[in-house]
């Protein structure tokens, strides 16, 4: 029979101030109760062996630079049939040669390696470890075996047998802290182990804890690009390298410059993976606004919990955009403008229509310059520099109204609006248009000699006339 964990191992290069250090057997560098994500916080012991909090948290966490991560399987054995898993290497170098690889020597000396697991408890579990360097081992959080330091193998024993017709296990640790368990009840285990310090590496389990192998979860962005308007969902998705056999709630945690609830609709910090399945999906929905924010982001990250291991990635993010913003355009709809004969007559305007391709979320404000050969306020009304289209719109008009002059004739003007770049809008490829203002069409005004001699020139037809009569 056999009995299979899987752990996290971390590779540190040998400049690690931890790493390579000194050689001292430390007890109380870390906190007799397990920290809230399932890490050993750091105490400090006798500051022998180890330097700060911030390296420290360095050896059971994914740092950039700093350690490379990957998974790693023991398998214990229970050769002689008695209920007892045993896993012995002497030569315990399991990443030789990879990650950061062995620094020029004989083996790779310089990883931690973390288990977490848990067992249903008969009330006649032992656990034994031997071993070097550092090795903490947790059971429902609380510290039962404290081997830390740098040193030769020592060995750290936890005897959870309880006497004949008891179902509870009471224990006062040497930390403080007490342990209690209750026949037929799951409680966590979590161990940690750190090789430090060239040249030995022994590493040995005996147990009859049947230690269950969790599931180990990951997380992607399987969809990490959402968007206001049009309504486009991103999506998280949370994988299993095995089904669990109930129910299984993961903590998420929630943090990026989107606001939960308001720029998308509430996650909250559980996922719930059914029995049976090794994936499920989270969507991201945002909840559209009518400002401009541009792009904002919703980071999630897996949280240590009951039930379940931690792979990698834990962390993934979806980008949200705003609503896809509309691309503004200029048109002629009337290209041609005349003059008015006179100030009391009625113009013959030009009209330019700006237009989007969608409408708005609100009014949006186009800013446009004016051109041409044409002068305004002399040839033309003038001009305001912005145009309006309102919310729920596509179209706003310019109108370029024309003004008389007493000039008898000049050749046509020209009117150019070319729009400008601005809020709430993108420009399209036509933001220019041309309109003109012909001259109108003048009456012609003969001098007044003409008058006088077409005059004179029908008294001489009527005397012509008379005379013929008469005569």
């Amino acid at each position: 029979m056999e009995l299979i964990l899987s752990g996290t191992i971390r590779d540190f290069k040998d400049s690690h101030v931890d790493f390579e250090y000194k050689i001292y057997p430390e007890k109380g560098i870390v906190e007799p109760i397990l920290g809230p994500n399932r890490k050993p916080v750091y105490k400090g012991g006798e500051g022998k062996t180890t330097h700060n909090k911030e390296a420290f948290d360095q050896w059971y966490q994914d740092a950039e630079g700093v350690n490379l991560s990957k998974r790693l399987n023991i398998i214990l054995q229970d050769i002689d049939g008695d209920g007892v898993f045993t896993y012995f290497n002497d030569e315990f170098f399991p990443i030789d040669d990879e990650l950061f690889g062995n620094e020029g020597r004989r083996h790779n000396y310089h990883f931690t390696y973390e288990i977490h697991s848990e067992f249903t408890y008969k009330g006649t579990e032992v656990f034994t470890f031997v071993g070097d360097d550092d090795l903490w081992v947790f059971i429902d959080g609380k510290q039962v075996i404290d081997l830390g330091g740098v040193h030769g193998a020592q060995t750290g024993t936890i005897d959870l047998q309880v006497p004949d017709g008891n179902s509870t296990f009471k224990a006062d640790l040497p930390t403080g802290a007490s342990l209690s368990l209750e026949v037929g009840q799951t409680y966590s285990f979590d161990l940690f182990f750190a090789e430090r310090h060239t040249n030995r590496s022994q590493f040995r389990i005996d147990t009859s804890i049947a230690l269950v192998c969790l599931p180990v979860v990951t997380l992607e962005a399987s969809d990490p690009k959402a968007r206001e308007l049009p309504a486009d969902p991103g999506e998280f998705t949370l994988r299993l390298d095995k089904s669990p056999e109930q129910d299984l709630a993961i903590t998420v945690s929630i943090s990026g410059t989107a606001t939960e609830g308001k720029d998308y609709q509430p996650v909250g910090t559980t996922v719930t993976v059914p029995a049976g399945q090794t994936a499920v999906k989270v969507p991201i929905k945002p909840i559209p606004d009518k400002k401009i924010e541009g792009a904002e982001t919703v980071v999630m990250e897996l949280r240590a919990g009951e039930g379940y291991d931690l792979g990698d990635p834990v962390e993934a993010t979806v980008v949200i955009g705003d609503y896809k913003l509309p691309v503004v355009t200029i048109k002629v709809r009337d290209p041609k403008a005349t003059e008015p004969i006179a100030k009391d007559c009625p113009p013959d305007s030009a009209v330019f229509v700006v237009c989007l391709d969608k409408p708005p979320l609100c009014d949006v404000k186009v800013p446009f310059q004016v051109g041409g050969t044409a002068t305004e306020g002399k040839d033309y009304k003038p001009l305001k520099r912005t145009v309006v289209i309102p919310e729920g719109k596509t179209k706003a008009p310019i109108v370029v109204v024309p003004l008389p002059d007493k000039k008898i004739y000049e050749a046509d003007e020209t009117v150019i609006i070319t729009l400008k770049e601005g809020k709430g809008y993108r420009s399209g490829s036509a933001v220019k248009a041309q309109a003109v203002i012909c001259e109108a069409a003048k009456p012609v005004i003969k001098p007044k000699w003409i008058w006088l001699l077409l005059f004179f020139l029908a008294i001489l037809g009527c005397l012509f006339v008379f005379k013929v009569i008469y005569s």
